[in-house]
Parts: structure tokens; C-alpha cells; sequence
């Protein structure tokens, strides 16, 4: 779930591709001062959590939300583009963040271990022997 190395580095690469393309998109398709302010607060904190690579697929989702307002609006050539930005971030949100991210900092690789009272004594029990 959070591959290192050259792996990790493409995902890395793929959310900051992601947000800017986010940021591109929202600033090209709303008027010049007539930004919503909620919208603009929604968009700030998706791309920062896409950076950061902090609640991965919330925020995957949510980029996903402001392309789709915008996809409403448009066709052709546009449409197809913000319909690939709307798959490039489904893929985020299905593959997951990396190791290079906060994600993997607070859930990352566990190992549990079953719970049973055969593991409670051990591999082997010395129950049962006698002397």
C-alpha cells in the first residue's frame, strides 16, 4: 500500500502533478474575481492534502468533485481533458499515496499477529509434558 523507492517517487509525482492540474483547471475555468470563497477554501485544502499525501483518497475524491463541476459546463476537446484529469485522479485514489507521505507515516505497514491462546504459550507448550 505504500511502495518506497522509484514507486514511491511516481506516486509522489503523480499527486503533485494532480494538484497542479487541479489548481490549472480552477483557475482557467472560473472569471477573474468571481471566485467562490467556499470553492476556493475546498480547492486549497484538497491540493494541500494531495501534497502532503494526507487523507489520500478524500482528497482524491474531492479532486475528483471539482473537476466533475466543472465537466458539466463544457464539451469537446475540453471535456475529454478534464474527464483525463478525472481517471488520473482515480488512480490516485486507488493506488494510494506511497511511502513518501503522511498517510504512510500514521497507517503504515503492521504486523498483527492472531490472538489465540496457542500463540499465548508459545510455539511449543510444555503442557502436558512430563518429567
Amino acid at each position: 500500500m505504500f511502495p518506497a523507492g522509484l514507486p514511491g517517487a511516481a506516486l509522489l509525482l503523480l499527486r503533485i502533478s494532480i494538484s497542479g492540474l487541479l489548481s490549472v483547471t480552477a483557475l482557467s475555468n472560473e472569471p477573474a474575481g468571481k471566485f467562490a470563497s467556499w470553492k476556493s477554501i475546498f480547492l486549497v485544502v484538497t491540493c494541500v492534502l494531495l501534497l502532503m499525501g494526507a487523507l489520500t483518497p478524500l482528497a482524491s475524491a474531492g479532486s475528483i468533485a471539482i473537476e466533475a463541476t466543472y465537466w458539466s459546463g463544457t464539451g469537446g476537446v475540453e471535456s475529454v481533458h478534464l474527464a483525463l484529469i478525472m481517471l488520473v485522479s482515480l488512480t490516485m485514489f486507488i493506488l494510494g499515496p506511497g511511502a513518501y507521505s503522511i498517510d504512510s507515516k500514521r497507517f503504515g505497514r503492521r504486523l498483527i499477529l492472531p490472538t489465540s491462546k496457542a500463540c499465548e504459550d508459545g510455539p511449543i507448550s510444555k503442557k502436558g509434558r512430563s518429567s
